[in-house]
């Protein structure tokens, strides 16, 4: 049996952000009853999802973690070490500031994707 440390990267990419997505799961189950959505949510108007317009899953493998957050004046919000990923709430006001992060991210090579709220109410109002 494989171990847990020799597993590939892409693998514990998918373990990493399953978990994150189940944990924001969890942590939003009230919705359903009538709570509102994080004050950092917004309708993103490409995907339909509702998502975080201030936070990024990153995939940080072998870099700094904290030197990069520090570079975009970040804050993690919520970390696997393990696997070398972090949600990180950076200081912008909409998604679009928060996309001209991703896209440099990604120019440096960082895997990084948007907080997407799982659980939430449509768009549309509740049904």
């Amino acid at each position: 049996m494989q171990s847990a440390r020799s597993l590939p990267a892409k693998a514990w990419i998918f373990v990493v952000v399953l978990v994150i997505a189940v944990i924001l799961a969890l942590s939003l189950l009230p919705l359903s009853r009538g709570v509102q959505l994080p004050e950092n949510a917004v309708l993103d108007p490409e995907s339909g999802q509702w998502v975080l317009k201030d936070e990024l899953i990153l995939v940080l493998e072998g870099q700094d973690v904290n030197q990069l957050v520090a570079e975009f004046g970040g804050e993690i919000t919520f970390a696997v070490p393990e696997g070398d990923t972090y949600q990180v709430r950076f200081p912008v006001s909409n998604l679009a500031e928060l996309e001209r992060i991703h896209s440099e991210l990604e120019e440096r090579g960082i895997v990084a994707a948007r907080a997407i709220l799982l659980n939430t109410p449509s768009p549309d109002g509740p049904h």
